[in-house]
């Protein structure tokens, strides 16, 4: 039965037309006419009552049934198994390349992130996509609306849990990079901020209304919920200022990067890359303009669904992607190498086993300091037995191209089991 509101802002609209009662088609097709009653029920009707005439019109226009929720399915399940092999293939990397002692608080804050992604994928496939995203509002029932409404309050719950966990993982990996370094401090500073805010937005989200059912079970929600538009828009416009400036931070040291420059161009790429998730989020910023005022939710909040699990799943891809550089050179060494024979982080080393000293069983020779040219044998008793070897090394990446996280090479060396206390180093040019 047609709610009596509705019937009202009908016969209103009608009186403005040009279409009797009686004249279905005309009615139909009549644009100025469904504009106005359907302002009519909106403004004046409960979303219920809203909701019911306009699942009664469809089905008597025989309006055109419209489902885009099979492109949100792909993307989700799409998107988060590709994080997934990423941040599982980084763990397993990192993991076996040290021994089992390879994780480091950056590494289980993607976990952490990736875990949320996951969540947040299953609620859109699983419970979501069923109860209506996609599709237009008068295609599914108010019960299902309700169901859809609540999916997607988890789903915003979750998105401002993610990102500022995601954030705190690029932060700890600068951190463990340029720890050493000017930037240090702003570092620190960063996190502080990202975790402030992250909190903050968190809780905000999670008691928008009070009681929190109100989020979904009140949808006309006329008292006790914040002004949900003002709380996306302002953690949007954090999220973006904070992006911005946290791809600011590694690019200001890239050129003291001690490479050559098209490893250094290489890495300038990788660190660009970040800046797709601000890209994202930006897009998904246009979607939220209309968040608690849509009429037709189910169909308009189809980009925030889209948006919040690219956005997320491209950030855990670009978080992995320096230890993903690190595997891609240590399984296909020739892979990233330039012409320079310092890009390669290779350098050979000359060891010098000296003479026998007859008080001591011993080697005479004394640690030369390393330098950029062929350096001076010590001087050997006459008839004295002399070996020289010739090896290569090769560093860590993080320890060995970025400026304040070098080891001093001759106790690298000594920690390769290659140099004695009393053994003779030095570097070729």
């Amino acid at each position: 039965m047609l709610p009596a509101c509705a019937a009202s802002c009908i016969l209103g609209a009608l009186s403005e037309s040009v279409c009797s009662l009686t004249d279905v088609d005309c009615l139909c097709n009549n644009k100025d006419f469904l504009k106005a009653s359907e302002d009519c029920v909106l403004g004046g009707c409960t979303r219920e009552q809203a909701y019911s005439m306009l699942n009664g019109t469809s089905y008597v226009c025989n309006f055109p049934r419209r489902d885009r929720s099979q492109t949100v399915h792909s993307i989700a399940i799409t998107f988060t198994t590709l994080a997934s092999v990423v941040a599982a293939t980084r763990v397993v990397y990192q993991t076996t390349k040290r021994g089992g002692t390879g994780i480091f608080w950056d590494d289980g804050l993607v976990l952490v992130a990736l875990a949320l992604v996951i969540a947040e994928a299953v609620i859109l496939v699983a419970y979501a996509i069923p109860d209506g995203l996609g599709k237009d509002v008068w295609m599914v029932t108010y019960p299902e609306i309700v169901r859809f409404v609540h999916w997607l309050y988890l789903v915003e719950v979750i998105y401002f849990a993610a990102v500022p966990i995601l954030k705190a993982s690029f932060l700890v990996f600068f951190y463990r990079i340029f720890g050493q370094s000017s930037i240090q401090y702003a570092i620190i500073g960063t996190m502080i901020v990202n975790g402030l805010y992250g909190v903050i937005f968190f809780f905000v989200a999670v008691f928008q209304c009070n009681p929190i059912i109100f989020t979904w079970k009140d949808l006309d929600h006329q008292t006790g919920c914040m002004d949900v538009n003002a709380i996306l828009w302002a953690h949007a416009a954090i999220n973006i200022a904070v992006d911005i400036w946290m791809l600011a931070l590694p690019m200001s040291r890239l050129r003291s990067l001690q490479m050559h420059w098209k490893k250094k161009l290489a890495v300038g790429t990788m660190l660009g890359t970040g800046a797709m998730i601000t890209v994202f989020t930006i897009i998904r910023l246009n979607s939220l303009l209309k968040f608690s005022k849509a009429t037709n939710p189910t169909w308009e909040q189809y980009g925030v669904a889209l948006w919040t699990i690219v956005e997320l799943n491209v950030g855990i891809i670009c978080a992995c992607m320096p230890s993903m550089a690190n595997m891609m050179k240590h399984f296909v060494p020739n892979l990233l190498s330039s012409s320079s024979k310092y890009s390669t982080g290779k350098r050979r080393y000359y060891i010098r086993s000296g003479p026998k000293d007859e008080n001591n069983s011993g080697s005479k020779s004394t640690v030369q300091s390393l330098g950029t040219g062929i350096c001076s044998l010590p001087k050997v008793a006459s008839g004295a037995i002399l070996q020289t070897q010739t090896f290569e090394i090769e560093s860590d990446d993080e320890e060995r191209l970025f400026p304040g996280r070098q080891r001093d090479k001759a106790s690298e060396l000594y920690a390769l089991g290659h140099l004695g206390p009393t053994g003779s180093i030095c570097s070729t040019p």
